[in-house]
């Protein structure tokens, strides 16, 4: 993490439906006393995917495990980083477009479970 990225949805300048919309997600979570949900942002390098992520986290007061889609081609490779997931972590995939159809079939059937 940036020690000049944002540290919270507040401090972050700009998208601001995001980051209404995040906020709300962020108190349900913490009102219910559960993880985030899943979810998926998308959009052109320099949005904020990336520091969205982040700033998450640190509201949520969870780990961000973050990786890049070319760097986990097989399923095996996925695993490892699933494996280091624990419940309220958050798993930051960038370049989500990049993994193949293989990996995504994989981690689609772990999002539907909600494991």
């Amino acid at each position: 993490m940036s020690k000049y990225r944002p540290k919270t949805l507040d401090d972050i300048v700009g998208q601001d439906t995001v980051k209404s919309v995040c906020k709300i997600v962020v108190a349900a979570a913490k009102k219910k006393g559960e993880p985030l949900g899943h979810m998926m942002f998308g959009g052109p390098s320099g949005f904020g995917k990336t520091t969205f992520c982040e700033a998450l986290a640190n509201e949520m007061g969870s780990n961000l495990i973050q990786t890049n889609a070319v760097s986990i081609s097989t399923i095996s490779r996925v695993k490892s980083y699933i494996e280091k997931v624990r419940e309220g972590d958050i798993l930051f995939i960038d370049e989500f477009h990049a993994l193949s159809q293989k990996v995504c079939e994989f981690l689609y059937t772990i999002m539907e479970d909600f494991r």
